[in-house]
Formats: C-alpha cells, sequence, structure tokens
C-alpha cells in the first residue's frame, strides 16, 4: 500500500477526489465566503444532512454551513419538508476560467467573492466576468443575484464613505449598512470606520 492511499481517510481530502453524486445533499459552507466552496459532509439521507449542519451551526461561532442538495448538475435548497429541490441555490460550485487563475495582484486586479458566493475579477478600471462559461463581459452588478457592485455616492450614509466595512446591499426591502452597523449609525462618525 502507497503512503498516498492513507489521503482517503482525511475526509475532506476523499470529497475533494470523489465527485458529488446525482441527488446527494451536501452540507457546504456558507460562511466565511470561500473562493471554492468547502464542504465537509455528503449524503444521500436530507434529515442526515440538516441534522450535522444544525450541529455545526450551534457550536461554531465564526463559520456556518447550509445543506444544499445536488440535482442536474446544480446546487438546490431543498424543501424543509421531504428534501425535494425546492429552488436553485445562489450558492453553486463556480469554476474559474483559467486565464484568471493566477490573478491575485492588485496590480492587475483580484478576484472577489459576491455575498451570494459568485465570483468576479475586479481590474483597474472595470469589473468583470471571470468564470469558465462567461469570462471578461463588463458587468456593474452580480449576474447571479443581481447585487449592484456600484454604490451612488449621494445615498451612502456620510459616515460610511471610504469605508471597507461598507456593504450597502439590498436583502429582500432591506439594505445592509455594513456587518457592524446593520443600520447605520446614528452621528457622521463610525467607531469602526476602516480605511485600509
Amino acid at each position: 500500500m502507497e503512503m498516498q492511499d492513507f489521503s482517503f481517510l482525511n475526509p475532506e481530502v476523499a470529497l475533494k477526489l470523489n465527485p458529488i453524486e446525482e441527488g446527494q445533499y451536501i452540507v457546504l459552507q456558507s460562511y466565511p465566503l470561500n473562493k471554492y466552496p468547502s464542504y465537509w459532509y455528503l449524503t444521500f439521507n436530507f434529515f442526515e444532512a440538516e441534522e450535522k449542519c444544525s450541529a455545526y451551526n450551534a457550536v461554531n461561532e465564526y463559520s456556518s454551513c447550509v445543506v444544499r442538495l445536488y440535482h442536474k448538475g446544480k446546487l438546490w435548497v431543498p424543501s424543509y419538508a421531504d428534501g425535494s429541490p425546492f429552488k436553485i441555490s445562489e450558492q453553486q460550485f463556480w469554476k474559474l476560467h483559467p486565464s484568471y487563475e493566477n490573478q491575485f495582484s492588485d496590480l492587475y486586479g483580484r478576484i472577489e467573492i459576491c455575498i451570494c458566493s459568485y465570483l468576479y475579477f475586479v481590474g483597474k478600471t472595470d469589473i468583470e466576468t471571470c468564470l469558465e462559461d462567461d469570462f471578461g463581459r463588463i458587468i456593474t452588478s452580480c449576474p447571479n443575484c443581481e447585487l449592484s457592485f456600484y454604490e451612488d455616492e449621494d445615498d451612502m450614509p456620510e459616515a460610511c464613505r471610504g469605508c471597507l466595512n461598507y456593504d450597502g446591499g439590498f436583502y429582500g426591502d432591506n439594505q445592509r449598512i455594513c456587518a457592524m452597523h446593520p443600520y447605520g449609525v446614528d452621528n457622521d462618525i463610525c467607531p469602526d470606520f476602516r480605511s485600509e
């Protein structure tokens, strides 16, 4: 037996080497967002997946996961009643185009991740798509969830201008200013302002 055969004892390694099968439920990390979604549990039993996900979320403060169903090559949000495909998930296994694989230097631009998990490339002058099946197209909003990448300065609270924590995205009818102050601050100076 070769030493590398023991790599399958590590579930994370084994999952990455074995493709996900049609009809499997995936316990998938939903926060923090990563360039490549990480998953740590696969099963054909919906209720087992829900139980594992709930247990993980109960003991982890700085990360969370969700259950998704792999169906017809896409991730789906399962129905809470029986685990059947309910609606297409915003979170998918996005495949980066090879020409963007090493574009992580601020000299050329950088790969960013939308709150829905979609990958996009922020260049010096434009934002563009960078996925295998759609790359190099100039965009102003996320093609997946339609979140705008450009904010109107007039709509931005004074205390948020230039802050790296600013989100400003709409989630349903509600706008989230940032994670620390979802509804904004009461004055023109924010204690959590971060410019670098």
